[in-house]
């Protein structure tokens, strides 16, 4: 019985992993935000942020990842900008990252049109319960 409980545990958190993972943030132009995690061997994460617009618009990114674990406190910023088209999803940058169990990073991404905010999108990952995110 315990296994049962067990494997059912881990699937639900997983699936709201998944779910956390793969919500979008619309934001007022018809743009939706994301920020996909794909789970590596060895402890890394790769973080891909995206976006997705219904009609082509020029943007800059912002990308933060706030890291904490036993070896310490990290943070690192990933800028740029990219000219997204119309109804395909684009992959502004990837970031991998070593999590170890005892690790968790939160993920901020903001998307700014014309220096005005437009999209945003936050997840906190943990090393220990990083799930099956693809």
């Amino acid at each position: 019985m315990p296994f049962k409980l067990a494997i059912y545990c881990g699937l639900c958190l997983a699936a709201m992993l998944i779910a956390a993972s793969q919500a979008s943030s619309s934001g007022e132009n018809g743009l939706a935000a994301r920020i996909i995690v794909v789970n590596k061997p060895d402890g890394f994460v790769e973080i891909r942020p995206a976006c997705l617009a219904k009609r082509s618009i020029k943007i800059s990114y912002f990308l933060d990842l706030i890291k904490q674990g036993g070896s310490g406190n990290s943070v690192s910023r990933q800028s740029g900008t990219a000219v997204l088209q119309p109804n395909q999803e684009a992959v502004l940058c990837k970031v991998s990252l070593n999590l170890q169990s005892d690790s968790r990073c939160r993920v901020q991404l903001k998307v700014f049109c014309q220096g005005r905010v437009i999209a945003r999108k936050e997840i906190e990952i943990s090393g220990s319960n990083k799930g099956e995110l693809i």
